[in-house]
């Protein structure tokens, strides 16, 4: 290995912001895309044929384990350190390509224990916290987003009387919006700190929503413009939540604890939009907004107090 170099371990770290801002913009334009799918196969031939596309990226599983890169810190933890160099030069050589400009060598060196994974990675006195808040991260962010955008389409529907083709499209302009405002998370939360995009985001999602309960969600068109101002704000943490959890946990139990945490994710697509439908059938729309105005509050709230920063952090440093 050259002596120019530090240890490979430490080395991917020039690769976080690059790798963060094309994961974004791609789950971002996926959105979008499915949106746009959704206004022109639905009103012709039904709700059935989305399924069906949707199922058709999955034969991409088989090439996708084919061609994507194993993790260098990985290769180097189970001694395939010829493998991990290799890796690793294929990642710098393409940001040096990108950058137009050699990478410097990085001023701190940590070395990480090699350990097995336990238990204690999610739950021992270093993750505890981490792991508690980044599951309230997660649940709240899904809650709120599945919960309203599952239901957007119908409400427009059944509570302000649009026909179907206007209703997707006011959910295609919503999602419209939030492909910009994913592009603006993968371009400034590297500048102001995970938390304090994560509280903003949050903030801004249940300002939004707590308006519209408290001015009666009364037009369409009043629902719109403030429903999409909540989705763009939710919308940045649903894709950037990706990315700020395997930051929480070394290599050896990252798996295990994205898993653990997207856990909740399922658990709030499941709970969001059956609150939506039991307080619409028993209440209001406006009350609606207030409940997930106040998950948003109350996320925004654990996420101040309590959570990691880890924005220009070496991940060995952040997970030991």
């Amino acid at each position: 290995m050259p002596t120019s170099r530090p240890p490979l371990e430490f080395r991917s770290i020039f690769l976080r912001q690059p790798t963060q801002r094309t994961t974004v913009r791609t789950g971002g334009s996926a959105i979008l895309a499915a949106s746009v799918l959704g206004v022109w196969l639905v009103p012709s031939l039904g709700w059935q044929a989305i399924f069906a596309v949707g199922a058709a990226p999955s034969l991409l599983a088989f090439l996708l384990q084919r061609l994507l890169p194993e993790s260098p810190r990985w290769l180097a933890v189970k001694g395939r350190r010829a493998e991990a160099e290799m890796a690793i030069r294929v990642v710098e050589t393409g940001t040096e390509r990108a950058l137009k400009r050699s990478l410097p060598p990085p001023e701190l060196s940590v070395t990480a224990p090699a350990k097995e994974s336990s238990w204690a990675d999610l739950f021992g006195p270093l993750y505890l916290k981490r792991t508690l808040v980044v599951w309230v991260i997660w649940f709240a962010t899904y809650f709120v987003n599945y919960g309203l955008a599952t239901w957007m389409p119908t409400l427009y529907r059944t509570v302000f009387h649009l026909p179907l083709g206007t209703a997707l499209r006011y959910q295609l302009l919503t999602n419209i919006a939030t492909l910009g405002s994913s592009f603006a998370c993968a371009m400034l939360i590297d500048l102001t700190g995970r938390r304090a995009w994560f509280v903003a985001a949050f903030t801004g999602s249940a300002t939004a929503l707590l308006a519209l309960w408290y001015t009666g969600a009364d037009t369409a068109q009043h629902v719109l413009i403030l429903g999409t101002l909540s989705n763009m704000c939710v919308g940045t943490m649903s894709l950037a939540v990706y990315l700020y959890t395997p930051e929480l946990y070394p290599t050896r139990s990252r798996a295990f604890g994205v898993g653990a945490a997207t856990a909740w994710l399922r658990l709030a697509s499941i709970i969001g939009p059956t609150v939506v439908g039991t307080l619409v059938a028993r209440s209001d729309l406006a009350t609606v907004f207030l409940v997930f105005g106040l998950v948003g509050l109350a996320a925004a709230l654990i996420v101040q107090l309590f959570a990691e920063e880890t924005r220009t952090r070496i991940l060995e440093e952040i997970s030991p």
